[in-house]
C-alpha cells in the first residue's frame, strides 16, 4: 500500500529523511512549528521524533505523514496550519500511490468539512476535495481490491458530496452520484439514501 522502506539515513527526525525540511523552515512560521509539536503525538513514538534524531528507514511517504499530520489539526483555530499542510501535499500527489491520495484527499474532506461554518472558504474546499478523491476512484477500487480483498471500504468523497448535495436540494445529481458509487461497488447505505432521494425528489416537483 505503502512505499518501500527508504535506506538512506538523514538528520532532522521525520521531517529530514522524507525530503520535507524546506517545507517545515520556510513554509511554517515559528508559532505553527510549536503548535504542530505540542499537538503531534503518532501511535508507538514521540513527537521529538518529527524533527529530531536520524531515521535511518521508514514505510512512510512524504504524502503518508502529511495526511496524517493534518488529522490533528481539524479545530478552526488549527485551520491555518491544516492548510498550508494540505497545500504541500497537493504538490506530491501527482507522484504519489493512488492509495495515499485517496487518504489524503479523504482527510481534506473530514477536515473542510467540518470546518464549514467557520471558515469561509472551507465548503468549497470540502466540495472539491470530494470531486478529486471521486476521480481516484476508479484507480483506488483496483488498488484496494488488489491490496484488501474483493470487498471495497466506504468513499468518503462520494458520501460527503451526496449528503452536500441532497442539503443543497440537488437531488439529481445526489442520485447520479449515489448510482455511480454502487455501481463500482463501494460500501455504503446507498438503497436508502436513493429511496429517501426519490421521494425528496417526487415532493419537490
Amino acid at each position: 500500500m505503502f512505499s518501500l522502506f527508504r535506506k538512506k539515513p538523514t538528520g532532522r527526525g521525520v521531517i529530514g529523511h522524507l525530503g520535507l525540511a524546506a517545507w517545515w523552515d520556510t513554509d511554517l512560521d515559528e508559532a505553527e512549528r510549536q503548535r504542530i509539536l505540542s499537538r503531534y503525538q503518532p501511535f508507538g513514538g514521540s513527537r521529538e521524533s518529527l524533527i529530531e534524531g536520524t531515521v535511518l528507514n521508514t514505510s512512510q511517504s512524504a504524502l503518508h505523514l502529511l495526511w496524517g499530520l493534518a488529522s490533528w489539526f481539524k479545530a478552526p483555530s488549527d485551520y491555518s496550519i491544516a492548510k498550508k499542510i494540505f497545500t504541500k501535499g497537493e504538490e506530491l500527489v501527482p507522484e504519489a500511490e493512488v492509495l495515499e491520495a485517496h487518504f489524503f484527499y479523504q482527510a481534506q474532506i473530514e477536515i473542510f468539512y467540518r470546518n464549514r461554518e467557520d471558515v469561509p472558504e472551507a465548503m468549497s474546499l470540502a466540495k472539491i476535495a470530494c470531486e478529486k478523491q471521486i476521480a481516484l476512484s476508479p484507480a483506488a477500487l483496483i488498488a484496494f481490491k488488489k491490496d484488501q480483498g474483493p470487498d471495497l471500504p466506504s468513499h468518503k468523497g462520494y458520501q460527503q458530496l451526496a449528503i452536500i448535495f441532497e442539503k443543497e436540494t440537488r437531488f439529481e445529481d445526489a442520485v447520479s452520484l449515489c448510482l455511480k458509487a454502487q455501481a463500482q461497488g463501494w460500501a455504503g447505505d446507498w438503497e436508502s439514501r436513493l429511496t429517501r432521494l426519490s421521494k425528496r425528489t417526487n415532493r419537490s416537483k
